[in-house]
């Protein structure tokens, strides 16, 4: 019994010994190139984007991993520095921003001062790094008219992106990647409705 009670305070004590570890946080970054727009481009009409839809498993500020088809790992010492699914929007808005070269990308709510003549739901199904290390983005979103009653079209995205490096900092940077080409297949998208 006496052995028991000092190894408990024993454990005790290296626990209370041990550093915590450090806490790191991490920002989705846009990295679409900014396109150059046709001189004399008259204005763009509002696009509405969002609301973006997040699964429950990724809206937690730990960065989660998948290590197998069934199991994820979440990693508190590597963490969002804000919602994600906040994240996700306003890099998805600066990189429509740049590829379209407009100014005109408001953000679900948008004011009713200003009402969108184009809409842009976006459902994220996974943004994860998986097993092999390569980052997978699957998105389902649409384009409808202002109103929403015209549904004018659908798609579903699936992304893959490697990071340069095993590390979070990487992992981080191909998932801004991965976002950078939804942007790029959602702007392609929106152009048939666009003034040139």
């Amino acid at each position: 019994m006496l052995f028991r009670a000092a190894l408990l305070a024993l454990a005790c004590l290296v626990a209370a010994c041990a550093a915590p570890l450090p806490v790191r946080y991490y920002q989705l970054p846009a990295t679409a190139s900014r396109q150059p727009a046709p001189a004399g481009r008259p204005g763009q009409p509002l696009i509405g984007l969002g609301p973006l839809l997040l699964p429950d498993y990724l809206d937690r500020p730990g960065i989660v991993t998948r290590v197998t088809a069934t199991r994820l790992s979440i990693d508190q010492s590597h963490r969002w520095a804000e919602p994600l699914a906040e994240s996700l929007s306003r890099a998805l808005q600066e990189n429509l921003t740049r590829l379209l070269d407009t100014e005109s990308v408001l953000l679900f709510p948008w004011p009713t001062s200003r009402p969108v003549a184009l809409r842009m739901p976006v459902a994220i199904l996974g943004c994860e790094a998986g097993p092999d290390g390569a980052v997978r983005l699957e998105a389902r979103w649409s384009v409808a008219a202002g109103d929403g009653t015209t549904l004018l079209a659908e798609r579903r995205s699936s992304l893959r992106v490697v990071p340069e490096t095993p590390d979070r900092e990487a992992q981080v940077a191909a998932m801004g990647e991965a976002l950078a080409r939804l942007a790029g297949e959602m702007a392609a998208a929106l152009k048939p409705w666009l003034k040139d």
